[in-house]
């Protein structure tokens, strides 16, 4: 993640189903980019192989509308810094 410093993710809660081989975690990030403070929420579920060693299936959920209003405003900042 080259246009994020400092990024740090805190797991909140995390909920394990042994026998769905399921697991689901509340989280956040906080990070700095060429825009300033960066933050978001996600809600992340794993499908675990039947072994319970592998990722089998991964979806992230995050805050939408505000990685919308944020991703194309950090792009714009950061060709803005690559242009001089």
């Amino acid at each position: 993640m080259s246009a994020f410093r400092d990024f740090d993710v805190t797991v909140h809660d995390t909920i394990v189903d042994e026998e769905a081989r399921k697991m689901v975690m509340h989280a956040s990030s906080t990070g700095t980019t060429a825009l300033g403070p960066y933050n978001n929420d996600y809600t992340l579920i794993l499908h675990m192989t039947e072994d319970g060693r592998k990722v089998e299936k991964f979806y992230e959920f995050v805050d939408s509308a505000y990685t919308v209003d944020y991703m194309p405003r950090l792009q714009d900042a950061i060709a803005n810094q690559q242009k001089g």
